[in-house]
């Protein structure tokens, strides 16, 4: 709770009372309909949300006036809380399931406060069930005895911080020098592209191991978030893959409950568009939910044909779809459109000025060697994933990675 009270009184206040509120919603008489306890659950968490992270894109929406801006300024004047997103999907998967009678409520109002402020994962992620880590935060309240990792925390820690400073950063160093128009080189744009896909996939990856790493720093172990995505042949297994906790959570609380396959169609496009509004309040994240709804409805349609392709080409294909959205995070609709007509006319993919030969070879070459790592084998992966459980070398890469921190840029997760 420090921790996060250290970017302002406001959003930890009123993180507690949605803490105390969930806490005493789920000490209801079970005598009470599950629906209006359902209901009671969500409500003021979603409401904390809604006023900190849409209330802003929503008046914008209804043209309000300057007036109505000002009775709402005690929200619109504060930055958005980091990680708001993800405890308010925690305390309703918390709720929900309590009340579902997956697990017992838990009495202790100072393990629940600390399962949500458990600020290894309260920026990013992943978003923890709380029947996945209960028995820990309880054991260690019982017992006072913390199973410190540091050997395997550190080894995360090194890995993930590499990660962030030698991928992430420098795609997005790449990334940045290119800005679309409509006589800008085809070759440019496909480059930057593919390096601010790389950069959001080395990003998240990186905060993904340094979240479980800091996790078993403190003796708990917090689940895999993460699993390769660009190597899914498809989007569906991309998205099983890509924030492991967040597909999830969307699953399991809206897909379910709207009937799940039995309206399909439907479901995914609400699915989606919640996702891409979850990620940021601005039209152009709800067309990329869209855009990824409208990929995984496109292989559902044509799935017998596409997996009778050669798996290379399918994940190739998979990797390309899903590159082509990350834009939307960065561009506004009308500058995508003209980034997507400079990367689907041929005439124009010649060589520009933002990058020489050198940064083609290096984004193509970490393209595929992250979508086709079998290309190395497996000696060279084993070689390296040994290294790091040598303590000389987790100090030696995080020692690196704090001497190029000059370069870092924040985690884009952090954003929302």
């Amino acid at each position: 709770m420090i921790f996060y009270a250290w970017a302002g009184i406001k959003p930890a206040v009123f993180m507690v009372l949605s803490i105390l509120w969930v806490h005493g919603v789920t000490a209801m008489p079970a005598t009470i309909d599950k629906r209006w306890r359902y209901g009671l659950i969500a409500a003021f968490p979603a409401l904390v949300l809604f006023l900190f992270r849409f209330l802003d894109f929503t008046l914008d929406n209804f043209g309000a006036a300057d007036s109505t801006r000002q009775t709402f300024s005690f929200f619109l004047d504060v930055l958005i809380p980091a990680g708001i997103s993800f405890y308010t999907l925690q305390i309703i998967a918390y709720g929900i399931d309590v009340v579902a009678g997956r697990f017992e409520r838990e009495k202790r109002l100072i393990n629940l406060a600390a399962f949500v402020t458990f600020f290894p994962q309260l920026i990013v992620g992943p978003i923890v069930r709380y029947h996945a880590v209960a028995a820990q935060f309880r054991s260690i309240a019982r017992t006072r005895d913390i199973n410190f990792d540091f050997e395997g925390g550190f080894r995360l820690l090194a890995i993930g911080l590499l990660m962030k400073v030698f991928g992430a950063d420098i795609m997005g160093i790449l990334a940045d020098r290119f800005e679309p128009n409509a006589e800008a080189s085809g070759t440019d744009a496909w480059i930057s592209t593919i390096a601010y896909s790389l950069r959001i996939y080395f990003d998240f990856f990186a905060y993904s191991t340094i979240a479980i790493g800091l996790g078993r720093l403190f003796g708990f172990e917090l689940p895999v978030n993460f699993l390769t995505p660009y190597q899914a042949p498809n989007t569906p297994t991309f998205w099983r893959r890509w924030h492991v906790t967040l597909s999830l959570w969307l699953r399991d609380y809206i897909y379910i409950p709207l009937g799940g396959n039995a309206s399909y169609v439907r479901n995914i496009m609400i699915v989606f568009a919640v996702c891409g509004l979850w990620h940021g309040a601005q039209w152009n994240f709800v067309i990329w939910g869209l855009y990824h709804a409208a990929l995984v409805l496109i292989y559902t349609a044509s799935r017998p044909a596409w997996d009778r392709l050669p798996e290379f080409l399918q994940r190739l294909m998979c990797f390309t779809l899903v590159t082509l959205g990350w834009p939307l995070f960065y561009l506004d609709l009308g500058q995508y459109i003209t980034l997507l007509g400079v990367l689907m006319s041929p005439s124009t993919w010649w060589f520009g000025v933002y990058y020489p030969l050198t940064d083609v070879a290096l984004v193509g070459g970490v393209a595929m060697l992250t979508v086709f790592p079998e290309i190395i084998g497996q000696w060279p992966r084993r070689l390296m994933n040994k290294a790091f459980y040598f303590a000389p070398v987790q100090v030696s890469a995080i020692v690196i990675a704090i001497m190029f921190f000059h370069i870092t840029d924040t985690f884009i997760y952090f954003r929302f």
